[in-house]
């Protein structure tokens, strides 16, 4: 039996297992996609994390009012993606019956959300079922989210919220370039990028010359340059790759990718979308926070002169 006279929603519940784990020394996420079961993403309750040497310790839980069963399901696809994995309800693992005993037997671990505060009832177990690709990958959000601040990149972040399987966080505004760093579902490694997201910046970049361009974008080794058709329908746009030019592929071509945007400029809600792209982090990268955080102030500090240049 619920101990909560009248039912609550979920997200009611969230900030006492937010306190809870945040408590136990973790920093939280709320809501945050994540990559689990065997492909695909989903969107976890919290996701928490402390970041030890080269080693970032990681859980998720699964939220649920009333019954703990409609949990279930759920929490164990997360195991896929996650060493240790809880279930929280506002139901006593006591009066779980026989499913006690089954968080047991797979892993989980069960937290009891009260009127006033959250309890562990019982600690996870290591998971059975990880695979080391999925939790690689969720490091790397988990490392995206842990740095790619306000305070580190030096200026206002904007982060991802529409639970797509990607998560990105940028500078600015998109009517300029931005600074972009992006992690997406089944990629390799993290990403970094200078992003000309709305229809007008990638319209004036598909009018620069060839050589101008190439040139502000010569100081980012190993980048390459994306061009998508961008289609705004209502509230989400959808891209389409159309073109990806490296340096190696000389003027010629990289002045066919601009002619091929300018002729997208002209359509009604249709318009270019240029990304300059670096691979970063693979996602099976150890390393420290003190590290991590140098290395990616360098690499935004290189972003942030190049964008400045073609923001001119």
């Amino acid at each position: 039996m619920s101990i909560h006279p009248v039912k609550k929603r979920e997200k009611e519940l969230y900030p006492l297992v937010t306190r809870l784990l945040a408590e136990q020394g973790l920093r939280v996420w709320e809501e945050a996609t994540i990559r689990a079961g065997d492909e695909g993403t989903r969107t976890a309750d919290h996701v928490a994390w402390r970041w030890n040497g080269a080693e970032i310790e990681a859980r998720a839980v699964e939220v649920k009012v009333g019954s703990a069963d409609i949990a279930f399901a759920q929490a164990v696809a997360y195991e896929v993606g996650f060493p240790r994995v809880y279930v929280a309800a506002d139901e006593a693992l006591a009066e779980t019956g026989y499913l006690g005993r089954v968080f047991d037997r797979v892993g989980l671990g069960y937290i009891r959300v009260g009127v006033n505060d959250a309890t562990i009832e019982l600690e996870p177990k290591d998971s059975l079922f990880l695979s080391a690709s999925v939790h690689d990958e969720n490091l790397a959000r988990i490392r995206l989210k842990h740095l790619f601040t306000d305070e580190l990149i030096g200026e206002p972040i904007r982060f991802s919220k529409d639970r797509r399987g990607d998560i990105w966080g940028v500078t600015g505004t998109t009517r300029e370039w931005q600074v972009c760093g992006q992690v997406v579902a089944g990629s390799a490694c993290t990403w970094l990028s200078l992003l000309a997201e709305g229809k007008g910046i990638g319209v004036r970049a598909a009018a620069m010359k060839p050589d101008r361009l190439a040139a502000a974008i010569d100081p980012l080794p190993g980048s390459r340059l994306v061009l998508r058709r961008r289609e705004h329908k209502g509230y989400r746009p959808v891209h389409e790759e159309l073109a990806i030019w490296r340096p190696s592929d000389g003027g010629k071509a990289l002045d066919q990718l601009l002619r091929e945007a300018r002729a997208l400029a002209g359509q009604r809600n249709i318009g270019p979308q240029f990304q300059v792209l670096m691979d970063f982090w693979p996602h099976d990268v150890r390393i420290s926070e003190e590290d991590a955080r140098r290395q990616l102030a360098e690499s935004v500090t290189r972003l942030r002169r190049v964008r400045d240049e073609l923001n001119t």
